[in-house]
């Protein structure tokens, strides 16, 4: 044999390529050997493939899958087939472009809601005008941490699991009422904050003034910053004109314990 060939660590080198991989692209039959010695085994590859390798890895950075490579390589493609290949792939890329923009999105509003409250008062109760906000209701009443955990669970599991969000905003509301007259904690919806002001079914938290707490705690802990909040009221002889808010900005686990930076917060009568 006079053609030049080259071993497989050779051809590693060339192309930057590990040698795992070449023998696994080997191993699929997309990538054969121009001649495996049959004494020693080694793999050898010649000039000729050395466009093969270059479809491949051009194939491998537009997203196909080993499978769709075999076929490619197998059928013969004509240009026009592969202009069609590659338009149906920036297509593809297109979708997921869109998808990482709306991750990405998502964790800055995040990041931007742990900003906020980085230059709050941790347990501290203050008064804030606080902007109008959007959101969709999911009625499911809780009255204990297990019921809000459960509830949580039903609704970010059956509206997350198509969304792009990470970490999105959830929260509740808890009946005033219901906690000036007996104390109890009664929560009638969970809710997911969006910024689609268009969605059928969104509603509207007022923009005003609000009496606030920032605390990151336990969920099982959460009545003493009610309780902080009710005796600012009192204090400040505050008149609540809506529920009780809370919203759950970012979970963490801290010494083996769920632990929620969660902002509480009340209207006020101006």
């Amino acid at each position: 044999m006079n053609e030049r060939l080259f071993k497989i660590g050779e051809l590693s080198k060339i192309f930057h390529i590990p040698v795992k991989t070449l023998r696994f692209y080997s191993d699929a039959g997309i990538l054969m050997p121009a001649y495996i010695d049959p004494v020693s085994g080694y793999r050898y590859y010649s000039v000729d493939q050395f466009v093969l390798i270059d479809i491949i890895r051009n194939s491998r950075k537009m997203g196909l899958s080993l499978n769709e490579i075999s076929t490619f390589l197998k059928d013969d493609l004509q240009a026009a087939d592969i202009r069609m290949l590659i338009e149906r792939q920036i297509n593809t890329m297109n979708q997921k472009i869109e998808e990482c923009m709306k991750i990405r999105d998502s964790m800055t509003a995040i990041a931007r809601s742990i900003e906020e409250t980085e230059n709050k008062p941790r347990n501290k109760v203050y008064k804030s005008v606080e902007p109008k906000q959007y959101y969709l209701s999911f009625p499911y009443c809780s009255s204990t941490p297990e019921e809000q955990e459960l509830n949580f669970r039903k609704v970010a599991l059956s509206s997350g699991e198509n969304s792009e969000q990470v970490y999105a905003i959830y929260g509740t509301s808890t009946l005033k009422d219901e906690y000036f007259h007996t104390g109890s904690i009664i929560n009638p919806d969970i809710r997911s904050f969006i910024t689609d002001s268009d969605n059928p079914n969104v509603c509207i938290q007022s923009e005003g003034t609000y009496a606030c707490i920032v605390f990151d705690d336990n969920v099982y802990q959460k009545e003493k910053y009610y309780a902080l909040l009710a005796e600012f009221l009192q204090k400040e002889k505050l008149e609540p004109v809506e529920d009780f808010v809370e919203e759950w900005i970012i979970p963490r686990v801290q010494d083996g314990m769920e632990s929620t930076l969660i902002k509480l917060k009340i209207q006020i009568k101006d």
